[in-house]
C-alpha cells in the first residue's frame, strides 16, 4: 500500500517538475532576449548622442561649414560666421550641407543670435511629434552656446541647436546621397548595393524622396536627381544604386 502511494506521488510530482522546468527556462530565455534588446537600444541611443555632438562640432569648427575661424574659441564657445549662416540658410533649406552630411541620420539646425533674436535655419526638414513617434528609431536634440561674428567689432552671443533623427527615409536617402557624392568626388560612375526593410512606402516625387503615411507625407531634398520607381509596399528590398557621371544622376533598380 505504501509503495502504491509513493508511485502515485511520483506520477503527480514528475509532470509538475517538468512544467516548472519549462517555465524557468522560458523565463531565462525571455530575460536574455530583453537584455539583448535593451543592450541594442542603449547602444543606438549612445550612437545618436555621439552623432549629434559630432555634427555640432563639425558645423562650428570647420571653415567648410559655418565656423569663422576654428582656431579662435570665443567667450561663448566656437565662433561662427554671419556670412556663412546666411549662405547656408539660403543654400541648404531642406537638405544637410555636404560638409557635415551623415549618411545614416538626418539633421536640422537652428542658430539664434541672443542679442538680436535673429534665427537661421538649415538642414533637412524636422518631423512633427506625431510623425516622429511613428517612423523614427531615434531623435536627439542637443544645443551649445556659440559666438556669432557679424564684423570685426561685433561678435554676439548665440546658441546652436541640432536635432538628429534616424528612420527608414533617412537610411534610404543617405544611401542615394552617398552614391551620388562618391561618384561626383571621383569624377566617375559608381554603384553600390544595399538591403532595406521598410515599414511605409518610399517614393521619388517632384525631385524629392518621400515617405507616405496615408494622408501624411514626409519628403527630403536629394543631392542628385534620382531615377527610382519606388518601394510602394512595406517589406524587404535590395536596391542597386548607380551614379552615372555622364548625366549626374543616380539610377536605382530593385
Amino acid at each position: 500500500m505504501c509503495d502504491n502511494s509513493k508511485k502515485g506521488q511520483y506520477y503527480i510530482v514528475k509532470p509538475i517538475a517538468l512544467i516548472m522546468t519549462i517555465i524557468v527556462l522560458f523565463m531565462i530565455f525571455y530575460g536574455l532576449q530583453n537584455y539583448k534588446m535593451q543592450t541594442y537600444q542603449d547602444a543606438a541611443a549612445i550612437d545618436a548622442i555621439v552623432d549629434t555632438s559630432a555634427t555640432i562640432s563639425i558645423l562650428t569648427n570647420s571653415v567648410d561649414c559655418i565656423a569663422y575661424n576654428p582656431l579662435e574659441p570665443g567667450a561663448y564657445g566656437s565662433i561662427v560666421s554671419i556670412e556663412r549662416l546666411i549662405e547656408f540658410q539660403n543654400k541648404y533649406y531642406g537638405v544637410e550641407p555636404e560638409c557635415a552630411r551623415n549618411y545614416m541620420r538626418g539633421w536640422h539646425v537652428e542658430v539664434k543670435d541672443l542679442m538680436t533674436n535673429e534665427v537661421w535655419i538649415f538642414g533637412a526638414q524636422d518631423y512633427d511629434k506625431k510623425m516622429a513617434s511613428r517612423v523614427l528609431d531615434q531623435r536627439r536634440v542637443s544645443s551649445m552656446p556659440i559666438a556669432i561674428r557679424h564684423s570685426a567689432m561685433i561678435v554676439n552671443p548665440g546658441n546652436i541647436q541640432v536635432t538628429t533623427f534616424s528612420g527608414d527615409l533617412e537610411r534610404v536617402a543617405g544611401f542615394f546621397d552617398y552614391v551620388c557624392m562618391t561618384g561626383r568626388r571621383s569624377h566617375s560612375s559608381f554603384k553600390e548595393k544595399r538591403r532595406f526593410d521598410i515599414e511605409y512606402p518610399i517614393l521619388y516625387e517632384d525631385g524629392k524622396l518621400c515617405m507616405v503615411l496615408g494622408k501624411d507625407k514626409m519628403c527630403r531634398e536629394m543631392y542628385c536627381d534620382v531615377f527610382f520607381e519606388g518601394m510602394e509596399v512595406s517589406g524587404e528590398y535590395q536596391l542597386l544604386a548607380e551614379y552615372r557621371y555622364s548625366s549626374d544622376r543616380v539610377v536605382v533598380s530593385t
